[in-house]
C-alpha cells in the first residue's frame, strides 16, 4: 500500500472511544456523529493503540505513554513503509499533549513538565507527524501544534501561529481546542472569547470554569449563583485556585452560608497542592479563629510560606506581623523588607505600615 492510500486508510477510522474527555464531550454536546472522522480522521484508534488509564490518572498515563512510543518505534523499524504506525505515533503526541494542557488544568505543574519532557525527548519528531494528520484533516493535529506554539514546546514560543493553528483544530471540529482559542480572541473579540470560554466550561474545563466564576464575583451586579457553580465544578475536577476561591466563599459567607470548617477543608486541600492563595487563606483563619483556635504561630507560618512562594497579601500579612511581634518576635526591619515587597505587588496598605515603623524609629532615638 502506497504513503497516501495508508494514511488515506488509517484516517478513515471511526471512533471517539479515546479522545481527550473534554474534546469527546463538546462533539457530542455539537452533535457530531463522532469527533473521530469530523475533518477526515480519528485521534486514536483503540484497536491498535493499547487502553489508555483514565483521564484522572496522569500519574499512569506518563508510564503507559512511554510503553506506547517504544511499542510504536519497535513497529515503525520493522515496518517503515506503514504508514498507519506513524498515524498512530502522532495521535498519540495529541494525547500527551493535551495531558500537559489537564496538568495545567488543574494547577499540577510538575506533571505538565513530566509531560512535555516525555514530547521533548521521546517524540522530537513529533511536528512532522502532527502536521501530517493535520493536512489530512485531523483538527487533533492542528491542536497539538497550536498547543506547542504556544508553549514554545521544541520550538519558539509564537502565540499568532498558536492562535492560526487553534483556530485550524476549531474548523475542522476539535472541540478541545476551545480554552486555548478562546485567548486568542481576549482583546479584539471578548464576545467570541466568553463564548468560548463558556463552551469549554460547560465540557469540564477547570481551568475555563474558575476564570467564568471569578468573572461572575467581579461583576457588577455580583453573581454569586453563577460564581459557586463554576467553582465547584472547577474544584471537584481537581483545580487547587478554585478550590481555594470556593473555600474563600464559604469562610466569607459569600452566596453561600459561611461555613469556616468547609473552608478550612478546602483551603488545605488546595495548600496541599501549592496553592499559594490558600496558604494565605489559612493564616487569615488561624489569627482570626474562624472555624478553629487563634494560632497566630501557625498563621505566621502559613503566610510565610505564601510570602516566599511570591505572593503579595501574605508578604503584606508576614510583614504586618512582624511589626506587631504577633505570632513571632518583633523584627521592624523584617517588617519592613516584607512590607516592601507586598507594596511592589501592588499592597498599597503596605505603606500606611512603613510610615508607622518610621514614627516608631523616630520616637525610639
Amino acid at each position: 500500500m502506497g504513503w497516501a492510500k495508508s494514511i488515506s486508510a488509517a484516517l478513515t477510522i471511526s471512533t471517539i472511544a479515546a479522545l481527550p474527555a473534554q474534546a469527546a464531550e463538546m462533539n457530542r454536546k455539537a452533535g457530531a456523529a463522532s469527533a473521530a472522522t469530523r475533518g477526515g480522521m480519528p485521534l486514536i484508534d483503540p484497536f491498535t493503540l493499547t487502553r489508555a488509564p483514565p483521564a484522572g490518572n496522569l500519574n499512569a498515563r506518563t508510564g503507559w505513554a512511554k510503553s506506547e512510543i517504544v511499542r510504536l518505534r519497535t513497529r515503525i523499524a520493522s515496518s517503515p513503509r506503514d504508514a498507519s504506525n506513524r498515524v498512530l505515533l502522532a495521535a498519540l503526541a495529541v494525547v500527551i499533549i493535551d495531558d500537559i494542557e489537564r496538568s495545567l488544568a488543574i494547577n499540577d505543574l510538575p506533571r505538565a513538565i513530566e509531560f512535555r519532557r516525555l514530547i521533548e525527548e521521546k517524540l522530537p519528531d513529533a511536528p512532522w507527524g502532527l502536521d501530517m494528520i493535520a493536512r489530512h484533516g485531523a483538527g487533533g493535529g492542528d491542536y497539538a501544534l497550536g498547543v506547542m506554539a504556544l508553549h514554545g514546546i521544541l520550538g519558539q514560543r509564537d502565540g499568532a501561529i498558536a492562535c492560526s493553528l487553534l483556530s485550524s483544530a476549531w474548523a475542522k471540529g476539535f472541540r478541545g481546542s476551545a480554552y486555548r482559542l478562546s485567548g486568542c480572541f481576549a482583546e479584539k473579540e471578548p464576545g467570541r472569547e466568553s463564548s468560548l470560554l463558556e463552551q469549554a466550561a460547560d465540557a469540564g474545563h477547570p481551568a475555563a470554569g474558575e476564570t467564568l466564576g471569578r468573572r461572575c464575583l467581579e461583576s457588577a451586579p455580583r453573581d454569586t449563583a453563577c460564581a459557586f457553580a463554576r467553582l465547584s465544578t472547577a474544584s471537584a475536577a481537581g483545580r487547587a485556585s478554585a478550590k481555594s476561591l470556593l473555600g474563600w466563599m464559604y469562610a466569607q459567607g459569600v452566596g453561600v452560608t459561611a461555613d469556616p470548617l468547609r473552608a478550612l477543608a478546602l483551603y488545605n486541600e488546595a495548600a496541599g497542592a501549592g496553592d499559594v492563595s490558600a496558604k494565605n487563606n489559612l493564616g487569615e483563619l488561624y489569627e482570626s479563629g474562624r472555624g478553629v483556635a487563634v494560632d497566630w504561630a501557625r498563621a505566621a507560618g502559613y503566610y510565610r510560606e505564601a510570602a516566599e512562594a511570591g505572593f503579595a497579601p501574605a508578604q503584606f500579612n508576614l510583614g504586618r506581623l512582624y511589626a506587631a511581634g504577633a505570632g513571632l518576635a518583633q523584627d521592624p526591619d523584617k517588617a519592613r523588607t516584607w512590607l516592601r515587597s507586598a507594596l511592589e505587588g501592588g499592597i498599597q496598605p503596605a505603606q500606611k505600615i512603613l510610615d508607622w515603623l518610621d514614627t516608631q524609629t523616630d520616637i525610639g532615638r
